[in-house]
């Protein structure tokens, strides 16, 4: 491998099909496509392109077990697009996460929804929020080398790889010294903001202001209520990303 193409979006249908343009636009230029979802998914995900229905497959996924409610839903439900253009796309389509990263992402996603639930009553512990999301980007370095040599393995010049996380890109680029990173959308979620503050401050060994983090929760809990009353979470998102950036973007400097 040469180089590649890191396609960042959220989790959201409209952002997976802007992506799915990218690639359209680009399909001369690039030979395969990463999709983060588990390694053993990859042979589900490939009789896709066999001609086999996404909804299908799908379904399959979630009779195995292999796919659960509330860890893998948004997940599925925004990759359908890219999905069920697998086939016309055209190129060949890798599953690059490590199945123990998964279930240690899900036992941190638990937590997550533990913490959200104590703070909507009112009590807000910094320190395990601190410490939960320290374990989400551990876990990313940890299991970063190992998913890159699986990416690395398909001996592809020219992949296109969606949604790496930050660990595993700066793994990446060490092993083959350049990425292109496209932003198709940024993510505006709170947690994200939180998360990525998080990262930056550590490497600075650096701690985030208390009323910094605070004010991070607080937003997170009222993205929250937005998706408990919308219809879905694309829906939230997309009222979210109309009131949101501006208030955020004091976080990012």
């Amino acid at each position: 491998m040469e180089e590649a193409i890191v396609l960042s979006t959220v989790d959201t249908k409209s952002s997976k099909r802007k992506s799915l343009s990218y690639l359209m636009q680009h399909r001369e230029e690039i030979d395969s496509v990463f999709l983060p979802l588990p390694v053993e998914h990859e042979a589900f995900i490939q009789k896709i392109s066999k001609g086999i229905n996404a909804d299908s497959i799908i379904n399959e996924l979630i009779g195995l077990g292999l796919v659960s409610p509330p860890y893998d839903t948004q997940m599925c439900r925004s990759l359908k697009p890219v999905l069920q253009s697998i086939s016309q796309i055209g190129l060949p389509v890798y599953c690059y996460v490590n199945s123990m990263h998964n279930h240690f992402y899900r036992e941190a996603v638990e937590e997550l929804l533990l913490l959200t639930f104590k703070a909507k009553i009112g009590k807000i512990k910094l320190a395990e929020w601190e410490k939960t999301l320290k374990k989400l980007i551990e876990t990313n370095k940890v299991f970063s080398r190992d998913e890159c040599e699986y990416i690395l393995s398909k001996k592809r010049k020219k992949p296109v790889l969606f949604d790496l996380n930050y660990e595993l890109a700066e793994e990446l680029k060490r092993r083959i010294g350049h990425i292109d990173w496209v932003v198709i959308d940024e993510s505006w979620k709170p947690l994200d903001i939180l998360t990525n503050l998080l990262r930056r401050k550590l490497s600075l060994e650096e701690k985030i202001e208390k009323e910094v983090f605070i004010q991070l929760v607080k937003d997170h809990l009222e993205f929250v209520d937005l998706i408990l009353k919308s219809k879905d979470f694309d829906e939230a998102y997309e009222k979210w990303i109309r009131i949101y950036p501006s208030k955020a973007k004091q976080f990012l400097n």
